[in-house]
């Protein structure tokens, strides 16, 4: 297990880490119910299969998830004091799909926008459940391929990563409640869920205005974070999910 105040130099390092318990003591049950319900009214309103996608206009709204948000950002020191903002909150079911297992996402790849993105298993996640893969790997070395991509990357396949032994990928299997921490410019792909198998996440997606962009959008990024904490700052005497 990776102690706290080691996660980010971790993540550094090997491009991610995953504890297979419950570490920031969730509770699970009242998750689930809440996914439910958000995932049930939501997900029609998402672009993107088996996605719901939380308004980050409202998030100060809901005690329980920024009660988690804060969990999250005071266990991996991702905080604004080291430069990090939350910039997308996602539900994730994904169950048995037709989707050829030879695409995106389910081969090794790396993304475009570089984030550093904490996953939490609401359900138990074993083989057949599509747990996440990720291979031990310096974020670093793909910095410049990140760069590099064209504006058609996807359909030309420039993302992917080719002739890599897949018996290198750790499947990230454990019960309801693990953590995963990873950086995207580490190779990853999700498995494919089969049979009875689902896999309930909750995704935070966290931003560095330093990463580096191909077009250089530094201050749109600048702005996102700085509007977080201008939303903070209005609600008087609430608590704040970040280490000032």
């Amino acid at each position: 297990m990776v102690l706290n105040d080691t996660i980010l130099a971790t993540v550094e390092k090997q491009g991610f880490c995953f504890m297979d318990n419950n570490v920031l003591e969730l509770d699970i049950r009242e998750l689930r119910h809440w996914f439910t319900d958000y995932f049930a009214l939501h997900n029609n309103k998402s672009k993107y299969q088996d996605v719901a996608i939380v308004d980050m206009e409202k998030l100060e709204e809901n005690k329980l998830v920024t009660k988690v948000l804060d969990k999250v950002v005071t266990f991996t020191n991702l905080s604004q004091a080291n430069g990090f903002y939350l910039d997308k909150l996602w539900l994730v079911h994904s169950l048995p799909r037709k989707q050829t297992s030879n695409s995106l996402p389910y081969i090794p790849h790396f993304d475009k926008h570089r984030y550093i993105k904490v996953m939490i298993y609401l359900d138990e996640v074993t083989l057949s459940d599509g747990p996440f893969n990720s291979l031990s790997f310096a974020p670093i070395k793909n910095e410049k391929k990140r760069l590099n991509l064209s504006k058609n990357y996807k359909a030309k396949g420039e993302n992917s990563v080719p002739n890599i032994n897949m018996d290198d990928f750790i499947p990230c299997v454990g019960p309801s409640g693990s953590i995963v921490i990873f950086d995207t410019n580490c190779p990853h792909f999700a498995g494919s869920v089969s049979g009875d198998g689902q896999r309930r996440v909750l995704r935070f997606d966290f931003d560095n205005p330093m990463f580096p962009t191909s077009n250089q959008n530094i201050g749109y990024r600048l702005w996102s974070s700085l509007r977080q904490s201008i939303q903070r700052n209005k609600k008087s005497g609430s608590e704040t999910y970040i280490d000032e």
